[in-house]
């Protein structure tokens, strides 16, 4: 509309010009007359030389704005796509850039660089792609192939501990009070520890399907300090990934929504330095991985007469491996690990060494087709190394004791857990979770109160005010028995709330 009414308006001003000319033109000589009938022309020429640039310059904020809300429309589909059917992609995507360029190629001209240096967004960097419905909420690193995002959530937890559990800030079963220790008696603890952030950093140009890097924190730093604590850093590159996170032998997708941190004592494995490689589908569906990861190889209790000579090490890290078979409405993993369990001797005694090894299984299973309800599974048998079942390792149980003849004796234990989740009318739902663990051999040195055998059970209501803010309550009871036959038992009532960002 405004590309025509330009052209009125210019013949408008000329005719205005011409009428206010002085009176005395009628007195003008011919040549007068016509230097000033050339002065006219001349700004009439440059009137519409401006009005084409005038013309252009608005083709092209056209274009922009519509280049702006096409990217916008395409974002919001993608997004409602991946929410509703797992697509990734806007059909036609590349068909309308393409058609928008080309069209902008016609039009612009040679005068394209002198119009977008007057216009305030050629400084913000015209032709960069800020959004990418790929990675959502992610910004670019001008000038590279990079996007990086920053996200997590902020959790604020109150609780009511009834019987004195050790650890004020999660329900760990190593701590529950047994003959009074630790000191029983109710309290209540309000913090802020399992809120994190993390750095997510992506090759977007990338041949490969993942070139990234993850960095994580959270606050758990000990009991005493509310410091950051690493949880995961870790680069992946194509099918090969370096750094921290969770173990190949850890099926995190068997827990519910869980409000206490200590939910992950019910399962096998936790995180670690790891070398991994993931492997191409086998069998058309089967995903599978292996890698060298680290693991707490010095825990191993000596005899008193020992005195301190020589240590707990192992010559090698860990390796581990598993398989995933997903399907429309679950999954279901087996993971194995082999390590060596390995007393280095010294000033004459004789090395000690065997083979410690780790077996698990776990599975999600929805049930029902728009899959909102699962139940999730998980067990693990461990030999010679305990510590990879989460409540043992929280609880400092050795792997292995030294005996009097030098000679390893390797604990064994094993863990199972089934958890519940319900997707309630009204923004509601609800989790249940049942843990148990256990040392079926225990050797002659361990101590009478180290932890033998436990378990906890959680059940939890959630209120989704959005898909930002969430709150939730959970009750949590367990017991706890120690290798002198002892036992202990505990309950906690817990108030969550989550803001994720």
């Amino acid at each position: 509309m405004r590309k025509h009414a330009l052209k009125p308006a210019a013949t408008l001003m000329a005719l205005v010009a011409s009428l206010s000319a002085p009176a005395y033109s009628q007195t003008m000589s011919l040549e007068e007359m016509q230097a000033e009938l050339q002065a006219m022309q001349v700004k009439m020429r440059e009137m519409q030389a401006m009005q084409v640039k005038m013309e252009a310059m608005q083709r092209e904020l056209d274009l922009l704005r519509q280049r702006d809300a096409n990217r916008e429309t395409k974002s919001d589909t993608q997004v409602a796509s991946s929410h509703d059917t797992g697509t990734e992609t806007a059909p036609g995507s590349e068909i309308e850039d393409s058609e928008q360029a080309r069209d902008a190629a016609e039009f612009i001209g040679a005068d394209t660089e002198e119009i977008l240096a007057t216009m305030p967004m050629a400084a913000m960097g015209r032709g960069e792609r800020l959004n990418d419905p790929d990675f959502v909420k992610s910004a670019p690193l001008f000038g590279s192939d990079f996007r990086f995002s920053i996200g997590g959530y902020a959790k604020t937890d109150l609780i009511f501990d009834f019987d004195g559990v050790g650890d004020p800030y999660q329900f760990v079963l190593g701590e529950i009070p047994v003959n009074d220790s630790p000191q029983g008696g109710s309290y209540s603890k309000l913090h802020i520890r399992e809120s994190r952030t993390h750095l997510e950093i992506r090759n977007v140009n990338s041949p490969h399907k993942t070139d990234k890097f993850f960095l994580e924190f959270d606050f758990y730093d000990g009991k005493d300090s509310t410091n950051f604590r690493l949880r995961h850093a870790y680069m992946q590159f194509g099918q090969f990934l370096a750094g921290r996170t969770w173990s190949i032998i850890t099926e995190l997708r068997a827990l519910p929504l869980i409000l206490d941190f200590a939910a992950g004592d019910a399962i096998l494995g936790g995180r670690s330095e790891q070398i991994k490689w993931d492997g191409d589908k086998i069998f058309g569906a089967v995903d599978w991985a292996i890698g060298l990861e680290a693991y707490d190889d010095t825990r191993i209790v000596t005899p008193d007469t020992l005195e301190g000579r020589g240590l707990a090490r192992a010559n090698a890290p860990r390796l581990s491996g598993g398989l995933s078979y997903p399907w429309d409405h679950g999954v279901v993993s087996v993971g194995a690990a082999l390590n060596e369990v390995r007393f280095d001797g010294k000033h004459g005694r004789d090395d000690a060494s065997e083979l410690g090894w780790t077996t698990v299984v776990g599975s999600r299973v929805y049930l029902n087709p728009d899959n909102t309800h699962f139940v999730g599974f998980n067990a693990g048998y461990t030999h010679g190394t305990v510590a990879d079942i989460i409540a043992f390792a929280n609880a400092g149980t050795p792997n292995a004791a030294l005996d009097e003849d030098g000679d390893l004796d390797l604990a064994t234990g094993w863990n199972a857990s089934m958890g519940l989740y319900l997707d309630l009318p009204g923004k509601f739902s609800s989790n249940l979770h049942f843990a148990y663990t256990r040392l079926e051999e225990i050797p002659d040195l361990f101590e009478a109160d180290e932890m033998a055998k436990a378990w906890a059970a959680h059940a939890n209501l959630i209120y989704d005010f959005d898909p930002r803010f969430r709150i939730g309550l959970e009750y949590m009871w367990g017991e706890k028995e120690i290798v002198s036959g002892d036992d202990g038992d505990a309950s906690r009532l817990q108030f969550s709330t989550f803001y994720y960002y």
